[in-house]
C-alpha cells in the first residue's frame, strides 16, 4: 500500500509478524518488542525505512480503542514526514475498522505537528509524566510527553482489513 502524496520518496506499508523470516529481514533492528504488538514497516525502494507498533490500548474508560506503541524512523530518513506520515496511515487504518485511536509522544516534532494538525485532538498536553497513587504505570516520569486522538479520516474499510490482514 502507498500513503502519503504521490511523490516517489514516500514509501509503501507493509505488516510485518513475529517469527516469519521476510517480516524479520524487513524489520531489521528493530524489535518487535511486546508480544502483542501488531506491526507495520515502511519500505522506500524495498529498503526498511520506518516502523510502527500498535497495542490494544487497556481503559476503563475506551472501549474498542488502539494506541501508538512505538513509531520509528531511521536516522538518514528522519525530517521529511515518514514517521508522522507512517503514523497517519496506521491510524486511518484502526478508525476504517472501527477502532478509537490514540498516541502519546515525548517527540518534540511529532507534538508540534500533531498540535497544528485537523487530523490529531489534544487529549494531554505537555507535560511530565503523572503516576496516579492507583496506576502502576511508570512511563516517561522524567520526560515531557504529550497525548492525542486520531479525529481524521477513516481509511475505507475494506482497504483497511486488507492491509490488516496482507
Amino acid at each position: 500500500m502507498h500513503f502519503g502524496p504521490a511523490e516517489p520518496f514516500f514509501p509503501s506499508l507493509s505488516r510485518i509478524y513475529r517469527g516469519d523470516e521476510e517480516s524479520q529481514r524487513r524489520a531489521l533492528f528493530w524489535p518487535l518488542g511486546n508480544r502483542s504488538a501488531i506491526c507495520f514497516v515502511a519500505l522506500w525502494q524495498n529498503i526498511p525505512v520506518a516502523f510502527s507498533a500498535w497495542l490494544p490500548l487497556r481503559s476503563g474508560t475506551v472501549s474498542n480503542g488502539y494506541r501508538e506503541h512505538r513509531t520509528v524512523t531511521l536516522p538518514d530518513f528522519q525530517g521529511v514526514g515518514i514517521g508522522n506520515a507512517l503514523s497517519a496511515c496506521c491510524t486511518s487504518m484502526w478508525r476504517g475498522l472501527g477502532k478509537r485511536v490514540f498516541s502519546a509522544t515525548s517527540h518534540a516534532s511529532m507534538i508540534s505537528t500533531r498540535e497544528r494538525s485537523p487530523l490529531w485532538r489534544v487529549t494531554r498536553s505537555i507535560q511530565l509524566g503523572v503516576r496516579d497513587s492507583d496506576s502502576r504505570m511508570k512511563h516517561a516520569m522524567n520526560r515531557m510527553t504529550a497525548g492525542f486522538e486520531y479525529i481524521g479520516e477513516m481509511m475505507p474499510p475494506k482497504q483497511a482489513q486488507e492491509l490488516l490482514s496482507a
